[in-house]
């Protein structure tokens, strides 16, 4: 059975643990690069959560594959202190997923 990896700050790990979420805990970008590369290779990751702002601090190619990966599926979203689901992040995640522009009001 695949399972739900959460790749997260520190900060972050708790929270996702306590929601049932396997975690997988990193200090810098190069140690979440390396961790996510894993990831895609793991047989038993279905789903990947990595924060928005270390996909987008990754290498192209990696960034890349990433994105394009439909197994494991990587979803970024925002993790580090501060960060929320706003309505326009929540908008270009729909619009990504089903390919229609939505206004949430």
């Amino acid at each position: 059975m695949r399972k739900v990896v959460a790749l997260c700050p520190e900060q972050t790990a708790p929270g996702l643990a306590l929601a049932g979420v396997e975690t997988h805990v990193y200090a810098t970008v190069q140690q979440a690069a390396e961790q996510l590369r894993a990831l895609l290779q793991a047989a038993d990751a279905g789903v990947v959560l990595v924060d928005d702002a270390v996909l987008d601090a990754l290498d192209a190619p990696l960034r890349r594959r990433a994105e394009e990966s439909d197994l494991p599926l990587v979803v970024a979203i925002p993790m580090g202190p501060g960060r929320a689901l706003e309505r326009e992040y929540l908008e270009q995640m729909i619009r990504r997923v089903i390919g229609y522009q939505v206004r949430l009001r």
